[in-house]
């Protein structure tokens, strides 16, 4: 490209890109103490991980109130209806954090939301995860367990990211 720069390009879309997403993303931190007995039973009797169960539970909740599954298309001033949705969730790498994302896990069970939970970590922290599972998250659960706190602000979205 003569007297181009790509590079400087690049940036420029990003940043728009990031704008949009700040504008258009609502700004939601919700602070909830519950009573976990049962979840922390059900972990035992299903002999599964924490994860995997928040995970199940947030695809139901979703299939119940798919609008909390919907953004808004600011463009065109209507909320727009995504199909089953994508769990983005975060995975800590030795890299820094990550999102792996799970293809279509409203319609996947308990056991295999577990599984591919692990795969998906597992391909992360070897730096073999494929850049279509980095991509398409219509929702996203974060876990701060490992970090001993209760949460952290952030913001939710449920803009699907390009594929």
């Amino acid at each position: 490209m003569p007297g181009g720069d790509i590079a400087g390009e690049v940036p420029v879309t990003a940043a728009e890109k990031f704008v949009r997403g700040q504008r258009d993303t609502p700004a939601v931190t919700i602070w909830a103490d519950t009573e976990t007995d049962g979840l922390l039973a059900a972990r035992a009797t299903l002999r599964t991980g924490l994860m995997p169960l928040l995970a199940r539970a947030c695809m139901d909740a979703l299939a119940a109130f798919p609008q909390l599954n919907s953004p808004v298309d600011a463009d065109r001033q209507e909320v727009v209806r995504l199909p089953p949705a994508h769990l983005g969730f975060a995975a800590q790498t030795d890299h820094g954090l990550v999102v792996p994302v799970v293809r279509d896990a409203a319609g996947l069970c308990l056991d295999d939301i577990g599984t591919e939970l692990r795969r998906l970590t597992a391909l992360a922290r070897s730096g073999t995860l494929p850049s279509d599972h980095l991509t398409g998250g219509t929702f996203t659960l974060d876990n701060y367990g490992g970090f001993e706190v209760d949460g952290a602000p952030r913001r939710s979205s449920t803009t699907p990211r390009p594929r």
